[in-house]
């Protein structure tokens, strides 16, 4: 009686090292979440926050926010353009939208809209780009 107990003590112990460790292998395979772009809704709220606008310039914002958010869908969706000719209609869209922003923006507001780093033309931290060329 006492060797059927510790055999299933000992059955139970397995079983649930097993549990624990498949549920470990499932958690280390999962690909890491990709991180998402922001919705236009969610990076005209962080904009908003960011800034400190006021309803008018919240309103102007959305505007600029829906154009380019259609223009680079239009855009998204031709094929008739080469890569080389959608990136540069790419930054005349952001250009458009960043000049139509700063229109209505004081200027402490347009020295931090500058600041952020969804503005830089796509230039990620830590990337090591020439600051003059040779």
């Amino acid at each position: 009686m006492k060797h059927i107990r510790i055999s299933l003590i000992v059955a139970l112990i397995i079983g649930a090292m097993a549990a624990v460790s498949s549920v470990r292998a499932a958690d280390a395979t999962d690909a890491p979440a990709k991180k998402q772009r922001m919705t236009p809704e969610q990076r005209t709220a962080q904009l908003v926050e960011q800034l400190k606008l006021d309803e008018k310039q919240t309103a102007k914002l959305k505007t600029a926010m829906e154009e380019q958010t259609k223009a680079t869908a239009a855009l998204n969706s031709d094929t008739t353009l080469d890569t080389a000719a959608k990136a540069e209609k790419r930054k005349e869209i952001r250009d458009k939208f960043n000049t139509t922003v700063k229109a209505c923006l004081t200027a402490d507001q347009i020295i931090k809209f500058d600041a952020l780093p969804q503005q830089k033309g796509g230039k990620k931290k830590g990337r090591n780009t020439p600051t003059s060329t040779p």
